[in-house]
């Protein structure tokens, strides 16, 4: 098992910067990010847009990026904006790794990570705190903890053979699509069905 420390986004700001790192406080990824309803105009400084040699893209600034904690900063992996209130995940040569999908679920907020090669995840979180990651069989992969020294914090714990890249985007992908209100519109829908 691996276990991170995340921090939470801070969302009234539109942008920012946060470090992942492991229990004792090293440093083991830096995320840059812009909530996809803000990106036009915040993130456009902060977040540079990558070069596509393929014009079937959308050239859509990324709304996160993971890099390595090192003066380099080489890219792991980014997020943008894709068609509704999905998230296109990109590989660290910008090509298209998965997609995230808002979710439709009783209680909280879901998403659906699908990615090119037919792995499919399922995200689930209820209130704040508590986020789940299973697999398309339903086993448990990844969850979080509160931190209750750290409240701007959370502890991630990643079981073996899960890719914790991919866990820290969904984690940080499901606070931003909070962050543009997606909760609060499948939240009414369901108030409708019922």
């Amino acid at each position: 098992e691996c276990m991170l420390l995340l921090p939470r986004l801070v969302r009234g700001s539109g942008s920012g910067k946060a470090t992942i790192s492991d229990l004792d406080g090293t440093p083991v990824m830096k995320a840059v990010y812009g909530f996809p309803n803000k990106a036009s105009n915040s993130t456009s400084q902060s977040l540079p847009s990558p070069t596509f040699n393929n014009q079937n893209f959308e050239e859509a600034k990324p709304c996160l990026m993971l890099h390595t904690p090192t003066d380099d900063e080489t890219m792991l992996a980014s997020c943008r904006k894709g068609h509704g209130d999905s998230l296109v995940i990109q590989d660290s040569s910008h090509r298209p790794f998965g997609s995230i999908r808002p979710q439709i679920q009783k209680v909280g907020t879901a998403l659906q990570i699908m990615t090119a090669t037919g792995s499919q995840m399922h995200v689930s979180a209820v209130g704040a705190e508590e986020v789940s990651i299973t697999d398309r069989e339903g086993r448990l992969v990844a969850w979080t903890d509160a931190k209750s020294d750290k409240p701007d914090r959370c502890t991630v714990h990643i079981g073996p053979f899960t890719d914790a890249g991919l866990v820290v985007v969904a984690i940080f992908a499901l606070e931003l699509l909070k962050g543009v209100g997606t909760e609060a519109r499948y939240r009414s829908r369901d108030a409708l069905s019922i």
